[in-house]
């Protein structure tokens, strides 16, 4: 925790003084620092109101008009966000500046000041998500397995082979279900796999998110024809052209097709107005007397393009650190029927063929999404992005002090149930197979942005570059491509490739140009795409 202050270039009295705050605000409650702190923030418990009291620099702020559209979409999965005041801080390297305290209970997320001066923390109140980040339950349940070996070399003598007594696997047991004579059913009962009892585990989860999450966001999503839509847009959502066109030129060369696919299918994912050069609004942090409670209804896919929904921008932040989840067990002895994950979707389902052991096991029940710094409203799909990182976790590599993103085994089958809560709740994506590929089309475009962009502490202005960024590299290899890239195996190729292209940098990193991402949607029409027979 004292490493956020450190990162802000604050002085060490900082802490002191966020707690001081706090207790000005409250001053008959008790206060407790919270057991798992985020990169991007500070963050004091608030027991007696079941709320938080949260500390943020202005580059990590949050915005008012996002996460009240957020919640108003997904209810309480979203922390209900006031903002408390802004505290100001003399620079780390100097005490020349006077520190003050400056309440400022309107609704705006920032001030000028904020923006021109980063040696402030924005507090905010927000009301309180219970439960256990997922990758800390994910870790108690299935630990890391051994690191997995890298490849022998072709001069790497063979292995002698050893020979490895196995255990004789226990004899299984029948049990009698059936009390009825004659004559009585037997069922046979061995025990759960490690691979069906993390299927079991994860499947209400994934099922929570299509009911909770991406379903109700579709709901309430802008038509991107809406007259609102332009002034909602932010960062991200102001810049996609732009970002594609880096994207194209940055990444390693493999991942040409795709980029090129996606450009190709931008009018259909973003709209008109993203391509055919209609301003996409000035965006911003959202200020005071904007409302945004809920949306017009989504366009279903039937329009030019796809609806735009209110999407968590860092879902998978800390290997999807900001999904908030409890560990339930429900109970056995049932041979048929439904388990809800208790939050009011997420639906379990199980046949009454299935073993009545498989309902013992204990499930994981989604409580909220937290951190929305990078909420933004963005085409329906493009959050998808998330949804692999769900599926899998990160390994090391033996002897190479790597990691890497490996699928659990379970992983088709727990793709398959969200797939199958999510069409349930959102039938168009069946009945409707243009508005299916559109979705999919923006499912690409996320892991784009969301693997090809580096996150560099908020910047989002770089390509990933091998060396550099090889975790974010192996991720869109496999989620991407669909296999692992070896990255040494054409090394010298794309390093000769890589000296030909212009960079903004003797390093060769490749760099958004901020003022060219503000006018990107007024360019549109001078920039247009060829067709993607063409590329």
């Amino acid at each position: 925790m004292h490493d956020f202050f450190t990162r802000n270039g604050l002085l060490g009295s900082a802490r002191l003084q966020c707690w001081r705050f706090a207790e000005s605000l409250y001053p008959s409650s008790a206060l407790v620092e919270a057991p798992s702190q985020g990169h991007c923030s500070y963050t004091l418990l608030l027991r007696e109101h079941d709320s938080i009291i949260q500390f943020r620099p202005p580059r990590h702020r949050l915005d008012l008009v996002i996460t009240a559209a957020a919640r108003a979409a997904l209810g309480d999965l979203v922390p209900d966000t006031q903002l408390l005041g802004t505290i100001h801080f003399p620079c780390a390297s100097s005490d020349a500046r006077q520190q003050h305290n400056t309440n400022d209970n309107n609704n705006s997320s920032s001030s000028k000041d904020d923006n021109d001066n980063d040696r402030c923390l924005l507090v905010y109140s927000l009301s309180l998500i219970r439960g256990t980040p997922l990758p800390a339950l994910l870790h108690s349940l299935f630990p890391n397995p051994p690191p997995a070996l890298p490849p022998l070399a072709e001069d790497t003598p063979t292995p002698t082979p050893t020979l490895t007594l196995t255990p004789t696997p226990p004899i299984p047991t029948w049990t009698r279900t059936s009390t009825l004579s004659p004559p009585p059913t037997f069922t046979l009962n061995p025990p759960l796999t490690p691979t069906e009892t993390q299927a079991l585990t994860l499947t209400p989860l994934l099922r929570a998110l299509a009911h909770r999450y991406f379903a109700p966001a579709f709901r309430a999503a802008l038509p991107a024809t809406s007259p609102r839509l332009p002034a909602l847009k932010r960062r991200v959502g102001r810049s996609l052209r732009a970002r594609l066109a880096l994207l194209r030129e940055g990444l390693p060369a493999r991942f040409g097709p795709v980029v090129r696919e996606v450009q190709g299918a931008l009018a259909c994912i973003a709209g008109v107005a993203e391509v055919a050069g209609v301003p996409g609004g000035a965006g911003g942090a959202g200020g005071a007397g904007e409302e945004v409670v809920g949306g017009d209804g989504g366009d279903g896919g039937g329009g030019d393009s796809l609806p735009w929904a209110v999407t968590h921008g860092d879902l998978v932040g800390a290997g999807v650190g900001n999904v908030m989840v409890e560990m339930d067990r429900c109970s056995g002895g049932a041979k048929g029927g439904s388990h809800h994950d208790g939050d009011g979707g997420g639906v379990w389902r199980w046949s009454s063929t299935q073993r009545a052991t498989d309902c013992c096991a204990g499930v994981v029940r989604l409580t909220g999404l937290v951190d929305w710094a990078e909420g933004e409203y963005l085409p329906f799909g493009v959050g998808l992005y998330g949804l692999e990182e769900l599926l899998g976790r990160m390994v090391p590599v033996a002897g190479t002090g790597r990691r890497r993103f490996e699928y659990y085994p379970c992983a088709e089958r727990l793709r398959a149930a969200f797939w199958e809560e999510l069409e349930a709740a959102v039938p168009e994506l069946v009945e409707d197979a243009v508005l299916r590929a559109r979705v999919e089309k923006a499912r690409l475009l996320g892991l784009l942005l969301w693997y090809g962009i580096a996150f560099d502490d908020g910047a989002l202005n770089r390509v990933v570059r091998p060396g550099r960024d090889d975790e974010e590299l192996q991720k869109l290899d496999l989620f991407l491509l669909g296999k692992d890239h070896d990255r040494d195996a054409d090394a010298a190729a794309e390093a000769e490739e890589d000296a030909g292209r212009d960079s903004d940098s003797d390093s060769g990193c490749f760099f958004l140009d901020e003022e060219d991402a503000q006018t990107d949607d007024k360019v549109g029409a001078q920039r247009p795409w060829p067709a993607p027979g063409k590329l």
